[in-house]
């Protein structure tokens, strides 16, 4: 498991709000990998929770669907990242794609073979474990909160969080350790 990553394998809703519930905060980026076929992930009240536990949590998230079954969209909608087995689908109100339809329409990130899809959803954890945390933290703020604004709005944002960022120790860190060709050491300050 590479530093920075928790991963979280769960059959139910429940686990996986309890899980997200107490993440460390040495946690930079969270795969949950559900198992649809093996559980409730229907529309239900610990699916609303989940999706909600999603949203508020810090680190990016990335949902692994695995063993096929069916996915709310609501869920896939509100993680980070998504990769499906590609026989696993995405059941939404209007109809029910199945992966390959729903990366073509950018629903997800990738429709593959269970272990593809893995290995592509550990390889974007640990890359992004290995990134700034503030800086993952302000990418992550301003794709939630921008793309829900006007343009004028979503720069202003944009603008706001760089300015902050600029002024980081692990802006100087980031600075120094490229200049000195060694890898950075963020400590999220």
């Amino acid at each position: 498991m590479p530093d920075g990553v928790m991963m979280v394998t769960t059959h139910r809703p429940e686990e996986a709000v309890s899980a997200l519930g107490r993440v460390p905060n040495s946690v930079r980026a969270v795969v949950l990998i559900v198992e649809p076929s093996s559980g409730r992930w229907s529309r239900s009240p610990e699916l609303s929770e989940l999706a909600y536990s999603v949203l508020a949590s810090e680190p990016p998230s990335i949902l692994l669907a695995a063993g096929g079954g069916s996915i709310p969209a609501e869920l896939s909608e509100a993680f980070d990242l998504c990769f499906f087995d590609g026989e696993a689908v995405i059941d939404s109100s209007e109809r029910i794609l199945s992966a390959s339809e729903a990366a073509k329409k950018g629903l997800i990130n990738l429709a593959a073979p269970f272990e593809e899809a893995r290995r592509a959803a550990m390889e974007t954890a640990a890359t992004i474990a290995s990134l700034a945390p503030l800086a993952v933290k302000a990418a992550k703020q301003s794709v939630r909160e921008g793309s829900r604004l006007e343009l004028r709005s979503g720069l202003e944002l944009e603008n706001r969080l760089f300015s902050t960022l600029f002024g980081s120790e692990d802006m100087r860190e980031g600075t120094a350790a490229f200049l000195e060709k060694r890898t950075p050491v963020f400590r999220g300050e």
